[in-house]
């Protein structure tokens, strides 16, 4: 949560945890874990600008970078779900992420293969 609401991101983390607890019967933590773990992107794409063309070019993310990343899709992507709870909505979002059918995993796949296609345009070291 931005703008200082901690209390509130607090609360909903506990208690997406606690449903997540519930819906799957195993320790909530290491789910969540292999959720973020599966979503986090290694790679993301930048448009440079070479010789008057804006050329998207692939950079590689940091663990922490990567890991905000894969926070910030499955957020999204809770958000388009039609549960009313939002604790709800994120535990099912990441019960999806771990078994393979969310639009996170492929939207990691889409920035993936974006990446490899324009490999080229890498910056060289």
């Amino acid at each position: 949560m931005r703008d200082g609401k901690r209390h509130r991101a607090a609360k909903l983390v506990t208690g997406t945890l606690s449903y997540l607890h519930s819906v799957t019967l195993a320790p909530p933590l290491p789910i969540l874990r292999e959720a973020v773990r599966l979503a986090s992107p290694a790679v993301k794409v930048s448009t440079l600008r070479k010789s008057a063309k804006n050329v998207p070019s692939p950079r590689a993310l940091t663990e922490r970078q990567s890991t905000k990343q894969a926070l910030r899709w499955i957020l999204a992507a809770s958000e388009k779900r039609s549960d009313k709870s939002i604790t709800h909505r994120l535990a099912k979002e990441i019960v999806g992420v771990v078994k393979g059918d969310s639009d996170v995993l492929k939207r990691k796949e889409e920035v993936h293969r974006l990446a490899v296609v324009n490999r080229a345009n890498a910056p060289r070291r």
